[in-house]
């Protein structure tokens, strides 16, 4: 194989390995933008909202506040089939589904002791840089709450503000490596975008510096 195919099948591996972390647009980071979003007074808000990917399943951290803005953290590991999953850390719930619809859109449900307690959907933007989780839910006093919580994907740019990834270390080897490689076969322009398994579909640029 010479240099300008070796080249090529590199970039071309690697930029599959990219995209593959960002296959999902839940995976990934989310803020809470509170000025777009509409939560009643009292309600918990989701500050901000981390999903990774593993094997077949995606794990899902969230940290905020309560309804008193005591902080809350709460987990959650499953798939997007509609099946409930443990939930861990949210008094509110027991159980979580999240069924995916149509492509980004899911619809959600919280259930505590068997009982639904909470429904809702999440639809992304075109560009997948917004996230939109609307909750319907009934009060101890029987009161029916709709919020809607307007989530925006950390850039890259941001990544050293946001929690980690558990298996970042090993991601960030992986693309040392990666771009080692490429330095040697003359490839030059590779985007860190992908650093931590974020978003690399629309951030990822490799420029290809060969001879004709």
């Amino acid at each position: 194989m010479n240099t300008k195919r070796l080249v090529l099948a590199t970039a071309f591996c690697l930029t599959a390995v990219a995209v593959g972390f960002a296959a999902d647009p839940n995976v990934g980071s989310w803020k809470l933008n509170e000025a777009k979003s509409k939560i009643a007074a009292g309600a918990p808000r989701n500050m901000t909202v981390v999903y990774t990917s593993g094997g077949d399943s995606y794990k899902c951290v969230v940290d905020g506040v309560d309804g008193t803005g005591k902080p809350a953290h709460n987990e959650w590991t499953g798939k997007f089939g509609g099946k409930d999953y443990p939930v861990t850390g949210d008094p509110t719930a027991d159980s979580r589904s999240l069924k995916l619809v149509s492509p980004g859109r899911y619809a959600l449900t919280n259930k505590k002791d068997g009982k639904t307690v909470l429904t809702g959907t999440v639809v992304f933007s075109t560009d997948n840089k917004t996230r939109t989780l609307t909750t319907h839910m009934t009060d101890a006093a029987g009161k029916k709450t709709t919020n809607i919580a307007v989530a925006i994907w950390f850039p890259p740019s941001t990544w050293t503000q946001i929690p980690f990834l558990d298996n970042w270390p090993a991601r960030f080897q992986s693309t040392v490596d990666g771009i080692a490689l490429l330095k040697r076969v003359a490839v030059a322009g590779w985007h860190w975008a992908f650093l931590g398994g974020y978003h690399a579909s629309s951030d990822l640029t490799v420029t290809l510096m060969v001879p004709a």
